[in-house]
């Protein structure tokens, strides 16, 4: 048991190996609480770490500048790993992943921001349509993290897609 007169270490002091192994753990358990960490806590932070040499905020920052020139209020991913990397060619699957690493680190600027979800946005599909693949990998970025995004998923992206709509005529926090 954890001395509560100490303060709770950061989370961030520990690397991404101590992470993995208690997210494990408490999937191998079958619960969400009971370590320093919660499970939730865990994932945010490893959520917080994917973009890599990205924030989050410089990747919600290219999304809000590609969105100023969309006609379709969607960002294609290429066009987002374009504006996060000008002097790189798209690579495929390891540019597609860096993509996807990076919307991670942008979904976790929006919670921690209390901002709508600019990588519901973000779609794969080169016509810039709201395609069910676009819609299922933001449902599995969102379920990585426990976002309630009820019955509907299609309906709860639409309805973030018109929040960041909204949202693009303010500024960033």
């Amino acid at each position: 048991m954890r001395d509560i007169t100490k303060p709770k270490p950061s989370i961030e002091t520990y690397s991404k190996d101590d992470l993995l192994q208690w997210e494990r753990n408490y999937l191998k358990k079958g619960v969400t609480e009971g370590g320093l960490f919660s499970l939730f806590e865990i994932r945010l932070e490893l959520l917080a770490r994917e973009g890599g040499e990205f924030t989050g905020k410089a990747v919600v920052e290219a999304i809000r500048g590609l969105l100023a020139k969309s006609t379709t209020g969607l960002v294609t991913r290429a066009r987002l790993f374009k504006a996060l990397k000008p002097d790189q060619d798209w690579a495929g699957p390891e540019s597609e992943a860096l993509v996807v690493s990076a919307l991670g680190s942008a979904l976790h600027h929006c919670m921690m921001q209390d901002l709508p979800l600019y990588p519901c946005v973000v779609v794969a599909a080169p016509q810039a349509k709201l395609t069910q693949a676009a819609v299922q990998a933001t449902h599995d970025l969102c379920a990585r993290v426990g976002i309630d995004m009820g019955r509907d998923t299609e309906k709860f992206i639409e309805k973030h897609c018109k929040l960041v709509a909204k949202h693009l005529k303010k500024p960033l926090p």
